[in-house]
């Protein structure tokens, strides 16, 4: 009785498991990843930016990557090498926005994110026309607008352990600087008054996000 009681319980392990594996599952488990890093950057950015409107391409970190992306595709790299590329791609773009706000100066550096964030999204976005006019029309251009689209049709476990990392990688910092993300709410100035410095806080949450 006991052991074909062990046997049976053995057996529904084995279907949870298998069932937890399915393209079904993963379906609804990657989408709910996808969904809480979008949200947890998205939230950051309506605090930093202080407007409930901000997205996380506000930045062009959405058309830098997809300009490394594309890239990739273009020179024919594998896979992994495609979604290096999309993330070097996001952090540049991210980090050119930083290195113009800083040369200019400006007295509202949040007008001036935006309004560079804006220039540099469209010129990636050139940038990837570009691209696609140039690549192989029958091969790399499907590959490229695919890529672009995204899909999570055919979604596996092997897909998600990869990315795991920098979806951990970027979770967690959001977390241990979520009460300085949250002084920089209440504006430059209050925030100058509660401890941290604008000038160092802002591109580092700006990295994070991205």
């Amino acid at each position: 009785m006991v052991g074909g009681s062990a046997s049976g319980m053995n057996a529904l392990i084995r279907h949870r498991s298998s069932v937890a594996s399915t393209p079904a599952a993963m379906g609804v488990i990657v989408p709910g990843l996808i969904t809480l890093a979008l949200a947890a950057s998205g939230s950051v950015y309506q605090v930093m930016f202080r407007n409930p409107l901000v997205s996380p391409d506000i930045l062009g970190v959405s058309a830098g990557a997809g300009l490394g992306a594309v890239l990739g595709i273009f020179l024919s790299l594998p896979v992994a090498m495609i979604q290096l590329c999309a993330f070097v791609g996001g952090m540049s773009a991210v980090l050119l926005v930083g290195l113009v706000v800083r040369a200019t100066n400006n007295d509202n550096p949040t007008l001036a994110l935006v309004l560079t964030g804006v220039v540099v999204g469209a010129l990636a976005g050139a940038l990837t026309s570009l691209l696609k006019v140039l690549t192989d029309p029958y091969d790399q251009l499907p590959a490229i607008t695919f890529w672009l689209l995204g899909s999570l049709a055919s979604i596996t476990t092997s897909d998600v352990l990869p990315i795991l990392p920098a979806f951990v990688t970027g979770l967690v910092p959001i977390v241990l600087l979520r009460w300085r993300i949250n002084v920089l709410a209440f504006g430059d100035e209050e925030a100058k008054t509660l401890g941290p410095r604008q000038e160092h806080s802002r591109p580092r949450h700006n990295s994070i996000q991205s």
